[in-house]
């Protein structure tokens, strides 16, 4: 890390910064701070103002491949891609071909999103679990107990975050 010049965010730091958050909310909801206005410098802005009309940006975004900006996936694929930001639009800038090599790669990740995706929509595990042993940096590393075994961890340990019809599920 060290070499590479960047550091950890810690769960300590994380808690500290939270409870400052939550003071500072409480503070200015009750009227005793005021909202200090000032630029962020983050990209979110210049993307609102854009859309607003105020001015134009080029950015990346995770979009549906309906315009084919990549000419060889799928229409209903979601890629990451450029776009032009504008007043009232987002237009995707069309980015040619994948080589074959790096198309081979990309296909069975946008296979598993979309069978992920259907098991999101279907509370359906065992979809889950199609998708994770179908997964490159999974299938041929675990059994398919193994598998199950950590599908039902998850959804486990999310299940206050998932729609209550996980619940049937475990």
């Amino acid at each position: 890390m060290k070499d590479w010049k960047f550091g950890l965010t810690t769960v300590e730091w994380r808690k500290k910064d939270l409870q400052e958050r939550l003071v500072k909310s409480h503070k200015l909801a009750q009227g005793e701070e005021k909202v200090e206005l000032k630029s962020s410098g983050e990209e979110g802005i210049l993307l609102i103002k854009a859309l607003c009309g105020l001015e134009r940006v080029v950015s990346n975004v995770n979009v549906p491949n309906t315009y084919q900006q990549i000419f060889n996936l799928p229409k209903e694929a979601i890629v990451e891609t450029n776009a032009l930001f504008e007043r009232d639009a987002i237009r995707p800038i069309i980015a040619g071909e994948l080589p074959p090599q790096i198309h081979q790669l990309i296909m069975p990740h946008l296979e598993n999103h979309e069978t992920t995706l259907q098991a999101a929509l279907t509370y359906d595990k065992a979809l889950v679990l199609k998708a994770f042993l179908n997964d490159p940096l999974v299938k041929g590393r675990c059994t398919k107990e193994e598998a199950e075994s950590l599908v039902n961890d998850m959804i486990a340990n999310t299940l206050k975050y998932l729609p209550k019809q996980w619940e049937k599920q475990l």
